[in-house]
């Protein structure tokens, strides 16, 4: 990855930051996942991640992201 696509996907992340900022949210570590489209017709995933986070293990955080959804779709189920 070239610097210049790196300073891209900060650029992605640090919107994203500034918006839950705006909501009133503190966003503590912060990654942006996408399928996307390129150029050239291919599908990739595209992984942004906070400057934060870059010592951290993405998927862990992925995981543990998944595992609050189930759960709060679960306590919502159970309330329903």
């Amino acid at each position: 990855m070239t610097r210049d696509e790196q300073a891209e996907l900060e650029s992605i992340v640090d919107a994203a930051v500034a918006r839950m900022q705006a909501l009133g949210w503190i966003p503590t570590k912060t990654m942006v996942l996408a399928e996307v489209i390129t150029d050239d017709g291919d599908r990739e995933v595209c992984i942004a991640i906070s400057r934060d986070l870059r010592a951290h293990d993405t998927l862990g955080l992925l995981h543990y992201a998944v595992t609050r959804e189930v759960g709060g779709i679960a306590w919502g189920l159970r309330d329903g």
